[in-house]
Order: C-alpha cells, then sequence, then structure tokens
C-alpha cells in the first residue's frame, strides 16, 4: 500500500472526518424528518371535513390545523437542512476522492484499473450510441415496408411516401454504417488494454461485435423484391442490436469490477489513514 506523506495526509485525514460528521448529522436530519412525516400524516388523517376544508372554521379544530401547518413548515425546513448537509457531504466525497485518486496513480495496479476503466468507458459509450443508431434504423426500416407494401398492392398516391420513406430508411441505415468505425476502434481500444483479457467473462461477445459488417440497402422502388430486402435488412439490424445490447451489458458488468476494485483501494488507503 502507498505512503501519502504531509501535507496531504492531514489534510486528507481533516476531510474524511468532516466526512464523517456531515454523515451522521445527515443520519440525525433523516430520523427527525422521518418523525415529522409521521406526525404530519396522523394528523391529517385525524381531520374531519371542517379542518380539510375550512381550516377549522364553524366548529371544527382550529388548533389542530395550525398544529398541521407548522408540521408543513417544519418538513419543508428539515428538507432543505437535509438537501444542504447531502450537498456538503457529496463535495467532501468528491474531494477525497480525487486526492485519493491522486496518490493512487502511483500505485502500478490502480493505475491499470484506471486505465482499463476508462477504455471500457469508451467502449460503453460507443456501444450506446450504436444501438441508438441501431434503433432509429429499424423504426424507419419497418415504416418503409409499411409503407412499401400499401405501394406494392396498389394503394392510390403512395408513390411519394414509398420514396421519402425508403429514402429515409436508407438514411438511418447509412447513419450506422458512418458510425460503425469509430464503435469498432472504441470497441479495440478496450480489448487491447493490458489486463483487460481479466476482466472480460465473455470475450467472444466483443469480437464478435468487431466482426460486424456494413448493412446493405441497396433496391429499387414500389416492387415487392424491396420489401423482401427490407426484411433482410431489417433482421440484419435485429441481430446487430442483439449483439450490441449484449455487449453493453458486458462492459457495464465489467465497469462495476473494476469500480468496485478501485473503491477497494480507496477504502483501504482511507481506513488506513484514520485508524
Amino acid at each position: 500500500m502507498i505512503v501519502i506523506g504531509e501535507p496531504v495526509r492531514s489534510v486528507l485525514i481533516a476531510r474524511i472526518n468532516e466526512a464523517c460528521s456531515t454523515q451522521a448529522e445527515i443520519v440525525r436530519i433523516e430520523k427527525q424528518y422521518s418523525t415529522t412525516v409521521l406526525a404530519h400524516t396522523k394528523t391529517w388523517a385525524s381531520f374531519g371535513w371542517r379542518e380539510r376544508y375550512l381550516g377549522g372554521a364553524f366548529g371544527g379544530d382550529k388548533q389542530l390545523v395550525a398544529r398541521y401547518r407548522e408540521l408543513d413548515r417544519l418538513l419543508t425546513a428539515q428538507s432543505a437542512q437535509l438537501r444542504k448537509q447531502v450537498d456538503a457531504h457529496m463535495a467532501l466525497e468528491k474531494d477525497i476522492f480525487e486526492r485519493l485518486d491522486a496518490e493512487l496513480q502511483r500505485d502500478s495496479t490502480y493505475l491499470s484499473l484506471r486505465a482499463i476503466y476508462a477504455d471500457g468507458d469508451g467502449a460503453l459509450d460507443a456501444s450506446h450510441r450504436l444501438i441508438r443508431l441501431l434503433e432509429a434504423a429499424l423504426r424507419e426500416v419497418k415504416e418503409a415496408q409499411d409503407v412499401n407494401m400499401l405501394d406494392a398492392v396498389g394503394v392510390d398516391n403512395m408513390a411519394a411516401f414509398d420514396y421519402l420513406a425508403t429514402q429515409e430508411a436508407r438514411d438511418a441505415v447509412e447513419a450506422v454504417n458512418r458510425y460503425l468505425p469509430e464503435y469498432r476502434k472504441a470497441l479495440r481500444r478496450f480489448l487491447n488494454a493490458e489486463g483487460t483479457d481479466q476482466t472480460i467473462h465473455n470475450l467472444d461477445e466483443f469480437l464478435a461485435m468487431l466482426d460486424i459488417t456494413d448493412l446493405a440497402l441497396e433496391f429499387g422502388l414500389g416492387d415487392f423484391l424491396q420489401i423482401e430486402e427490407l426484411e433482410n435488412c431489417r433482421d440484419v439490424l435485429q441481430s446487430h442490436l442483439n449483439k450490441a445490447r449484449r455487449t453493453a451489458d458486458q462492459a457495464l458488468k465489467i465497469l462495476v469490477s473494476l469500480d468496485q476494485q478501485r473503491k477497494a483501494m480507496h477504502n483501504e488507503v482511507r481506513e488506513a489513514l484514520v485508524s
């Protein structure tokens, strides 16, 4: 484990103790808030129609209504207090994390985890973007299928809609094709990172996505051959989408695992500082 020298050590210890204090304050306020919510709910439940709709006038219990309104104000104040403490605690934790992160980068194991995480995060972002493009292309192709079928069976005035729907489908598929090189690059960067192979549970899934091919959408307009081509394109898009979703799920699992390892190293150093 790394040794943290002064003055960073003293600053970190002070920040950690302050974070512990704010966490204790959050717990205290949460208990108060829960007690107030219970009293607020019980008071409302005890209201009759005069208290609920007339503020206790005409024979109602005005003191009970005043109590309810006071509890209402107390809830608002406690909620604001809680938000303030949570914000302060999160800011402290962020500061502690960043300081520990800077110190831990002197550790080769941590540095490797950090690099793999960054590449994995890039692969996950790329997968999500590809998924959005594939979903959009699927919608456009499905719509083009529907319009083409109406045109092919002779529905009047569908030729122009047929052309537009097919063009939009072609544009959506081309958007997928244009993004694929960037997607493969992000995935390959992750796969080539040192130590990545030890974190991937299903390497074949990732390798399969590297082999994903560009989609073709070349056909004429307003015939059954075009409808068949659209159907084939739709099947390929769905297959690619299924693979991309599995890859994204796998990448997310890897990132969670890496983050847990990273936090474990943080916690080890953190506990040593305050022990």
